[in-house]
């Protein structure tokens, strides 16, 4: 069995939704990986550190960026 530092994840994310509708709020979402290999669905714990291999990427955000209130 591969260690998860050698596998291949897809990045996608979990809304929630019927944790949250059950619990009257919009958030929190998730970060999900689904192995490429296999098919299994994890996530990534806050703090957890990644290297990016392949995908879209946008550019980083200034502060600026995260000071306008949508």
């Amino acid at each position: 069995m591969k260690d998860d530092s050698k596998r291949i994840f897809i990045l996608t994310d979990a809304c929630l939704w019927e944790m949250n509708k059950k619990a009257g709020v919009y958030h929190p979402h998730a970060i999900e990986v689904v192995d490429s290999e296999t098919g299994q669905v994890r996530y990534i714990q806050s703090g957890a550190r990644i290297k990016f291999v392949e995908g879209q990427i946008s550019k980083g955000r200034e502060q600026d960026d995260y000071n306008k209130k949508p």
